[in-house]
């Protein structure tokens, strides 16, 4: 009879991937870019199964931790290839004012995106490599909140190795999330004080492998009066937010409207003075009162939007910036005020037809003739839409013009926004007790603010309770979201739907928001089917080879040794008992459908559901 007992001993036979690697890399010594150790110059991060590719999940799995298996490229790369291989989405529809409607074409942009938000459901790691033909290189912003391996977090760890086998995990999404990023896309990420650490070396890794792309790291004050459970040490009051650029050359300053950060966060804002909206006439005045009260601008709008002219292009610190400490900013402008075309010159060289000249401003302070400008020529002639040429007195001068006078750099600390505005806020729309530690819209919609305009795709591949994108929807964002978990539906799509209908909470108020818009939700096809109709068709010689195909098969539950057991010693099981090991094998959560295999009769992709994904796949 079928030996249970032994049976739940099994482990795939496969687990020899790992152990074989680790011993391959321990006797080279590589580490870094296929460099030994000795002729790296490198600091790099270094853990067991690094350079291994973790399928991973989250689940809730109570009785027995998952057994995961660290796929290695060169030892299993069909393996990997396979998992990288896109899938068939299924179940797809579509949520409105309307309510529920079923897909019956995606309507996409030109560039093959979707113009619809998108919420998917399954292995996040699959499903960004599912999406990668179509959204590489195109989503601005990516703000993730993980699970922070506090051993409390739902997310179950090979026990010999928890945390490499977090970075492990970590490492496998973020190098695919690097890739869906615009050239001047944004990552965002929440962390603790478990690996937050760790977890700065690998992004330093992963996002500077030629440049610093190291952009901020935030800290949230997220509950002032601390973890008073905390039984060592000061209790604990903040979080991390890690924040990298696909490109920093590409990024900005992040700024924010003085009014709404006051509003948000006013202790850290509260000196910010407010300045008037941009609703009035196209020339004002702004007047200053008060102690150490500023001179009164004028604001003006060109085809760029408003601006006020405040500061000269001359720079004024002699000391510092003159002639012979920055020869290459001493040169002549050239201006012409019937079209306002700019040119530069050197000093004194012949004034083009049509054009004035304005030269740097001499001096009498030190040895050297001349200030400099505070811009080199180059920037002069391509940014010359953002300088202003003013006649006073007979004398020509250039000013800089300020664009966001009415916001404020965004600083790299969030206060007044406590973690329980997230739990109240689900309270509030009958969701309570649905999701542990929900974080308050106000912290995606931050950096939503600051980061993205509205014809930009915000990605959250750790949906959670959806916060990030019900910001984003409220913003009028397009937005990604994945997630794994079973309650997706109960909690980030319940929580969409109410958004839809106008709910009142959150951000709702600081945007005047009333309802509206849409999003697509679809799951990752299982590819459990196949297997099952095979097994309950089997007869014993079928059985056997099935039992055959799935011992080179990646579609077997983690647990299984088929060494243990020999092809013999499972032909003398009975039919039933062969039908029940063949089950037992099989991976209960990470079967998925090929999209090359949509068409095979065994899996039953209803129709509707190739063609929608089919139009997904095809620009």
């Amino acid at each position: 009879m079928f030996d249970k007992i032994k049976f739940q001993k099994f482990v795939t036979n496969k687990e020899f991937l790992a152990d074989s690697y680790t011993a391959f890399i321990n006797k080279i010594g590589l580490t870094a870019n296929d460099q030994y150790l000795t002729q790296s110059t490198e600091v790099v991060l270094d853990f067991p199964f690094k350079d291994c590719i973790l399928e991973g999940g989250q689940t809730k799995e109570k009785k027995q931790e998952r057994q995961e298996i660290f796929w290695n490229q060169t030892l299993a790369s069909d393996e990997i290839d396979l998992l990288r291989e896109p899938k068939v989405f299924t179940n797809w529809k579509r949520y409105d004012k309307d309510g529920e409607k079923l897909v019956k074409n995606l309507d996409k942009e030109h560039d093959g995106t979707l113009k619809d938000n998108l919420i998917i459901k399954g292995n996040n790691l699959i499903a960004l490599h599912s999406i990668k033909k179509i959204y590489s290189g195109k989503v601005k912003l990516i703000y993730i909140d993980p699970p922070y391996n506090t051993g409390n977090d739902g997310f179950r760890y090979n026990d010999n190795f928890k945390r490499p086998t977090w970075l492990t995990f970590m490492k496998n999404r973020l190098e695919i999330a690097r890739k869906l990023l615009s050239d001047d896309g944004i990552i965002a990420v929440h962390i603790d004080d478990n690996e937050q650490a760790y977890l700065k070396v690998l992004m330093d890794e992963i996002f500077s492998e030629f440049d610093d792309n190291f952009v901020n790291q935030f800290i949230w004050i997220n509950k002032l009066a601390g973890r008073q459970t905390q039984k060592i040490g000061a209790v604990t009051t903040k979080e991390y937010l890690l924040l990298y650029a696909k490109n920093v050359k590409n990024i900005n300053q992040f700024r924010i409207e003085k009014e709404i950060a006051k509003s948000l966060m006013p202790d850290a804002y509260k000196n910010k003075n407010k300045m008037p909206d941009e609703k009035a006439d196209d020339r004002r005045t702004i007047t200053r009162k008060g102690k150490g009260a500023k001179p009164q601008y004028d604001v003006k709008t060109d085809d760029r939007g408003t601006y006020i002219t405040q500061s000269e292009l001359q720079n004024g610190n002699y000391k510092e910036f003159n002639e012979k400490t920055r020869p290459n900013l001493v040169f002549d402008i050239f201006y012409n005020p019937n079209d306002n075309r700019v040119q530069t010159g050197e000093m004194g060289e012949k004034l083009p037809s049509g054009f004035i000249r304005i030269p740097p401003k001499k001096t009498s302070k030190g040895p050297n003739k001349f200030y400099v400008w505070r811009w080199g020529r180059s920037k002069v002639e391509s940014d010359s839409f953002d300088l202003e040429f003013l006649e006073k007195g007979g004398e020509w001068k250039v000013f800089t013009k300020k664009r966001n006078f009415q916001t404020t750099a965004l600083k790299d600390i969030i206060t007044n926004i406590p973690t329980s505005r997230g739990s109240n806020h689900l309270a509030n729309i009958g969701m309570e007790n649905t999701f542990s530690h929900s974080k308050p819209e106000e912290l995606p919609y931050i950096f939503i603010k600051s980061i993205t305009d509205q014809s930009d795709i915000i990605l959250d591949f750790f949906l959670g309770s959806g916060t990030t994108a019900t910001a984003a929807h409220k913003m009028r964002r397009r937005y990604i979201g994945i997630e794994q978990m079973d309650y997706i539906e109960n909690v980030a799509v319940k929580r969409l739907k109410e958004v839809i209908r106008g709910e009142p909470y959150g951000v709702s108020e600081t945007l005047k928001w009333k309802g509206g818009g849409s999003f697509v939700y679809c799951k990752l096809a299982e590819n459990m089917q196949n297997y099952k109709n095979k097994i309950i068709r089997a007869d014993d010689a079928k059985a056997n080879l099935i039992y055959k195909e799935l011992k080179k098969s990646p579609y077997v539950s983690y647990q299984v040794k088929f060494q243990e057991i020999s092809d013999q010693q499972f032909e003398k099981l009975t039919l039933m008992d062969k039908r029940k090991t063949l089950n037992s094998i099989l991976d209960q959560n990470m079967l998925y459908v090929d999209y090359s295999e949509r068409d095979d009769e065994d899996f039953q992709i209803q129709e509707i559901d190739k063609k929608i994904t089919e139009q997904f796949y095809n620009e």
